[in-house]
């Protein structure tokens, strides 16, 4: 079965301890994420669209845009090998525009060895890294 020029839009939600995407733990590779754009996301924790904490799904084509969390703007991996390939990470930061998060302007990385394949950074923000 092939699926051409399909792509769902998540917009503009606030979330006091969750996200758009939030994987459970134990999840793997054989759960996927696909051609899915999340954008103007807030999450009171980690990972402003996604967050993966003990599992590791596979994203694959995903824009993640203009996302904001305390760590991690778009993405928050805890123990994860999340295997991410041609996701886009564009205008991604933490905390806000009066108090600017420490890490992870993009994605927060914690114990964990993700792949990344043909992905790409841009205007990512964060105090201290990433």
């Amino acid at each position: 079965m092939a699926t051409v020029g399909l792509r769902v839009v998540v917009a503009g939600w606030v979330v006091a301890a969750t996200v758009a995407a939030s994987c459970s733990p134990g999840e793997g590779p054989e759960s996927i994420l696909r051609c899915v754009t999340i954008m103007n996301g807030h999450a009171e924790e980690f990972g402003g669209a996604v967050s993966c904490s003990d599992s590791s799904p596979a994203l694959d084509g995903c824009v993640f845009a203009s996302n904001r969390a305390i760590i991690g703007g778009a993405a928050g991996l805890w123990n994860s090998s999340s295997v991410l390939t041609n996701c886009e990470f564009l205008g991604n930061v933490v905390g806000t525009p009066e108090q600017w998060g420490p890490t992870g302007g993009a994605i927060w990385i914690f114990e964990s060895d993700p792949t990344f394949t043909g992905c790409t950074f841009s205007g990512n923000s964060a105090a201290d890294a990433g």
